[in-house]
């Protein structure tokens, strides 16, 4: 029987921005407190999800709004990945 709340921090930084990302990965694969690959897959797949749902509902807002047009003229001026988006 697996162990429950068993979770694993995991922290990366961006030499960059001197910025630092933690998450806390749910462990599910064993009982010995191990992160496997199964792990961290599971979690940035619950991660990826959250993100995609967030931004479509954000699209759906931006379209049933009549702000397309808006949009689409931030976008030409702040291309994605742009890191000082002008407002």
């Amino acid at each position: 029987m697996k162990s429950k709340n068993l979770t694993a921090r995991a922290e990366a930084q961006n030499p960059q921005t001197e910025s630092t990302a933690t998450i806390q990965i749910p462990i599910i694969s064993n009982d010995f407190g191990i992160v496997c690959f199964e792990d961290v897959m599971m979690e940035l797949l619950r991660m990826y999800e959250i993100e995609k749902d967030a931004k479509n509902h954000s699209y759906q807002f931006i379209i049933k709004h009549g702000h397309f047009d808006a949009y689409s003229e931030f976008n030409r001026f702040n291309p994605v990945g742009s890191m000082n988006p002008s407002y």
